[in-house]
């Protein structure tokens, strides 16, 4: 296991930014934040300060990957990044961008830096919900970010997507 380190450097970075496979030959085959595996680790998988990455590979090029996370300039600020990350519910409004799209059109991570940790609808819950899930007016959103970004998150989701007024 490699702990990802306190570093502005990696936070949002997903593990296709890192190109851990072409630079050091090591695949991540798992992450587990804040003792909870994130199912289905891919590309698209965005890595926080503090996650454990499960890492295959020899241990010569596991060494390689400890040594380039270590590389990772110190925090700038003398605040915790984790005490600036924050979890907070939000419910999808009848109006705006978000009902009736998939996360993985919406982009949420690109455009507002904040990460869909959950959703629930109704008696349904879903932690860490893939990128098909398409959300509906009425869900409850499990919001993981700073507050800025939440409050970003908030704004940008209710205004309406210029794609949708077209017709």
């Amino acid at each position: 296991e490699i702990r990802v380190p306190d570093s502005e450097a990696w936070f949002g970075k997903s593990l296709g930014d890192l190109s851990l496979r072409s630079r050091y030959g090591c695949s991540v085959v798992g992450v587990d934040r804040q003792g909870y595996p994130i199912p289905s680790t891919g590309p698209d998988t965005e890595l926080f300060p503090g996650d454990d990455l499960l890492v295959l590979g020899t241990e010569n090029h596991i060494q390689q990957v400890r040594a380039f996370f270590d590389t990772s300039p110190p925090r700038t600020e003398h605040v915790d990044l984790l005490d600036e990350i924050r979890l907070e519910s939000m419910e999808v409004p009848e109006k705006g961008r978000l009902a009736g799209n998939a996360l993985a059109e919406l982009e949420i991570p690109r455009q507002t830096g904040v990460q869909i940790a959950g959703v629930a609808r109704g008696d349904y819950r879903m932690l860490f919900p893939g990128p098909f899930q398409v959300l509906q007016a009425g869900d409850w959103l499990l919001v993981v970010g700073t507050r800025d970004q939440i409050h970003q998150f908030r704004e940008w989701s209710k205004e309406t997507d210029p794609k949708t007024q077209e017709g």
